[in-house]
């Protein structure tokens, strides 16, 4: 979480990055990973010994989401 609020300092507003809670984020990425949408692949990475170390998520914009 910290990594990502660094990256996108400045390109997101600060109340947004601060807002970010880990359990809320952990719950997106579940239902995201059970319930794909559309043309957005989920691109996980994980090391040779399957611990998984990032993952992204991309697509067209969803407007149901700000």
């Amino acid at each position: 979480m910290k990594n990502w609020q660094a990256a996108y300092k400045g390109m997101v507003d600060q109340e947004v990055l601060d807002g970010l809670k880990i359990d809320e984020r952990l719950s997106l990425w579940k239902e995201t990973l059970s319930n794909p949408i559309g043309d957005s692949p989920v691109y996980i990475e994980e090391t040779e010994e399957g611990r998984i170390i990032g993952c992204a998520s991309f697509g067209p914009e969803r407007q149901d989401q700000q």
